[in-house]
């Protein structure tokens, strides 16, 4: 899935490799693995290259692990670790990673191993290991400026995918509406007895207007048969239409630039503007767009972030419509 917006690496969300590792006096190993390293720090232009890049690294990455990685301790049990997340084993990357930074307390790349552990708990969509991880190491790094604001952002990211998750098999929050465009829509309480989808998005996500589209398929082919399609967004103060970004906006010129969105992109399902920050208060919103399903009963289903395949979701659409209530 491609969310908006996140920080991204080509070969792990949110990962990059420190420049420069000398990892043990091993000079063997710590050979192999600059070799990672030097594939780690390719930056591909083209999506052939990024393949054949992302397929280079696993592979070496994974040789290394197959070579150094039993009994691994000290410096080398963090170069196992990355290595793992690189090869795809992100769990046993976060494994190694944390016996890293809870056996040598004074490790050379207590750092980079603490923000490697993050980056892999966020991939594999652990944010309770990730606020733990925090509440664990985040104090012996106090007063690194660069550590603290990663770990700010952490905190939000993982405590919005709690929020989100909790929500699942419990009644949909309500929401603030100031502006509703399309079909009336009162509350999110209102659309009890249907089934609803909404979806969080802004104009200046491109991953959001990626996904419309689908959203308007659905609604074309499951509107009759009980789906409420519902497009939430919020005021920035800037926004996008057209191939441009418009800034400095009034609500006035936000709420137009909406309309004209919302006719240029063919939206065929209503849009309402909240409150600022009710998405993510509420619905534990952070990236975009966040889809959020509900059944009949009023009851969340259902969570999705990100544009890409929304085939799983597309079943449950059907399997909530097929439900008698």
């Amino acid at each position: 899935m491609i969310r908006c917006p996140r920080r991204l690496r080509w070969f792990i969300p949110a990962l990059a490799l420190p420049a420069g590792i000398v990892i043990a006096d091993d000079a063997a190993w710590r050979a192999d693995f600059a070799k990672v390293e030097t594939i780690g720090k390719r930056d591909p232009e083209t999506p052939e290259a990024l393949a054949a890049a992302r397929g280079e690294l696993r592979a070496a990455a994974a040789a290394f692990v197959l070579k150094y990685g039993e009994d691994a301790e000290g410096e080398r049990l963090y170069a196992v670790g990355l290595a793992r997340g690189y090869s795809g084993d992100h769990a046993g990357g976060v494994k190694a990673l944390r016996l890293y930074l809870e056996t040598v307390p004074e490790g050379e790349r207590r750092k980079e191993a603490f923000l490697a552990l993050l980056a892999l708990l966020e991939g594999l969509e652990r944010p309770e290991e990730g606020l733990e991880a925090i509440e664990s190491f985040a104090e012996g790094f106090k007063g690194n400026a660069e550590v603290e604001e990663i770990v700010a952002d952490q905190l939000r990211s993982f405590g919005s995918d709690v929020k989100r998750k909790s929500l699942i098999g419990q009644a949909a929050p309500g929401l603030e509406i100031l502006e509703v465009l399309g079909d009336g829509v009162k509350s999110i309480e209102a659309l009890k007895g249907r089934v609803v989808l909404l979806d969080f998005f802004a104009t200046w996500c491109l991953p959001c207007r990626q996904t419309i589209p689908w959203l308007a398929g659905m609604r074309e082919k499951r509107g009759e048969a009980g789906l409420t399609v519902l497009g939430v967004t919020e005021y920035y103060g800037y926004g996008w239409l057209d191939g441009e970004t418009r800034e400095n906006l009034s609500k006035t010129q936000e709420l137009d630039l909406h309309r004209k969105f919302r006719e240029s992109m063919k939206i065929n399902y209503p849009v309402i503007l909240t409150a600022d920050k009710e998405g993510g208060e509420k619905y534990g919103v952070l990236g975009i767009p966040g889809l959020f399903l509900i059944d009949r009963k009023g009851v969340v289903r259902k969570v999705e972030v990100g544009a890409g395949d929304h085939g799983e979701l597309e079943k449950v659409i059907g399997e909530l419509l097929a439900e008698k209530d």
